[in-house]
């Protein structure tokens, strides 16, 4: 009895021992495949995004075509409650319709453009390669705003979904320094006339985080 026993122990352990290496074998070769697949297959992804990825710059010349903003460019001077005592002057601000060209291969959309932390719709516009098109953001208007713009962003999306953020360079210049705004209570509040040219616009970014 005690020799049959040893006898199953002497089988036993070393098939247990095989078929347990062979599973840890078969898992770790399993995930070395996997990894290498992956690792392919992000390398591939990425490649591919490059591909795709839009490239925009500004034109020199203008263009026929333009797009302009689904939503209202908010002021953010409330012209109709005004503390006389704190406030001494604002800012109107016309951002100036600039021309970009897809320097890229591959077609891109133009969606929004972000002035400081606020999103603007464009209508939606699909750029061909080497095609141009003006962005009208203020038009022939200007807005009402408490102070000077920061930071101006053009958002595009390329055709396999992936959003860019592209911002833009600018040049301020100055329209009648001395102008002011009477109020019907005699107050007066001088206006500080900017007009901002883009210059540049800057290589795309995945995110927002742009200074």
């Amino acid at each position: 009895m005690v020799c049959c026993y040893l006898l199953w122990v002497d089988i036993l352990i070393p098939l247990i021992s095989a078929i347990i290496s062979a599973i840890i074998g078969g898992a770790l070769t399993f995930l070395g495949v996997y990894y290498t697949i992956k690792k392919q297959q992000e390398k591939e992804n990425k490649n591919e995004k490059l591909k795709y990825k839009p490239y925009l710059k500004i034109s020199q010349s203008q263009c026929k075509n333009e797009i302009f903003c689904i939503d209202s460019i908010k002021h953010t001077f409330d012209q109709d409650n005004i503390d006389f005592e704190k406030t001494k002057f604002f800012y109107t601000a016309t951002i100036q319709t600039f021309y970009i060209t897809n320097g890229n291969n591959a077609e891109c959309l133009i969606k929004e453009i972000i002035i400081d932390d606020q999103k603007y719709k464009l209508k939606t516009f699909l750029l061909s390669k080497n095609e141009s098109i003006g962005i009208a953001v203020t038009g022939n208007f200007s807005i009402n705003l408490k102070e000077s713009i920061k930071n101006i962003c053009l958002v595009v999306a390329d055709l396999l979904g992936n959003k860019y953020y592209c911002s833009c360079e600018y040049k301020i210049t100055y329209d009648k320094p001395n102008s002011f705004v009477e109020y019907p209570n005699g107050k007066k509040l001088n206006v500080i006339n900017s007009i901002y040219k883009i210059t540049n616009i800057n290589l795309p970014v995945d995110d927002m985080n742009i200074k």
